[in-house]
């Protein structure tokens, strides 16, 4: 499981099998609109702002005893990832962080809700990783793209869980099979807004193990800024 580090008056979106939620306090306010997921959302406005202002029709607890949190996104049309994105995991391998970016796609029915179970793929993988990530949710489409348009069209942020079969990795060299397995790449539970985020070079994210032992705490220093814009620009 991966989250990131909340702050307080901050804007936390949430998707529940009873609609889009705003984390309140310990609770989930359901709110009064008609998308499913962020990604409605997201289609129909470019923003999340709708549901900071968005009326309240319940509020029920965030936990195990309220509703389950769900992808915030279903199917995007696209997740991208991007290889050796962060000095911490630069460290750890010892190889250096290329001057141009990494990039891969992987599968969109890799995606998975927080906290749930993802089936091992067997017969596939021994080696099955996991590490936390930060994913940027886009408000819009872009193409050919410049930094500072790439940034004004992200939505929000949110937390990952990059689930790799390392084996197949190394034995295809080939990203997307490694990481496209049913349920790989879980995410959320909440999406904080992008207005809310004070600096995005320097993110929380935390990762657990079986729910319990934190595998690494990385306040995330993003060795280029303009990775969105590296997407963009193709």
């Amino acid at each position: 499981m991966a989250a990131l580090d909340r702050r307080i008056g901050c804007m936390d979106v949430v998707v529940t099998e009873a609609g889009l939620g705003r984390v309140e306090d310990s609770a989930v306010a359901l709110l009064d609109l008609p998308y499913r997921d962020v990604g409605e959302l997201l289609r129909a406005t470019g923003s999340l702002e709708a549901a900071r202002t968005a009326a309240v029709r319940s509020v029920l607890p965030l936990g195990p005893d309220g509703p389950r949190l769900l992808a915030p996104v279903a199917r995007p049309g696209a997740v991208w990832g991007v290889g050796m994105n962060y000095r911490s995991k630069a460290r750890v391998t010892g190889r250096p962080i290329p001057a141009e970016p990494t990039l891969y796609l992987s599968a969109s029915s890799s995606l998975g809700g927080p906290g749930g179970q993802v089936a091992h793929p067997e017969g596939c993988t021994e080696q099955l990783d996991a590490e936390g990530e930060i994913a940027v949710v886009l408000g819009a489409g872009l193409y050919r793209a410049d930094e500072r348009e790439a940034w004004a069209a992200v939505a929000g942020v949110t937390a990952a869980n990059d689930l790799t079969a390392r084996d197949v990795m190394v034995q295809t060299g080939t990203p997307a099979l490694a990481k496209s397995f049913p349920g790989c790449t879980p995410m959320g539970g909440s999406v904080l807004a992008a207005a809310d985020v004070a600096d995005p070079t320097a993110i929380g994210v935390r990762t657990f193990v079986d729910g319990v032992l934190p595998l690494r705490t990385t306040v995330v220093p993003l060795p280029c800024p303009a990775r969105p814009a590296a997407l963009a620009a193709h």
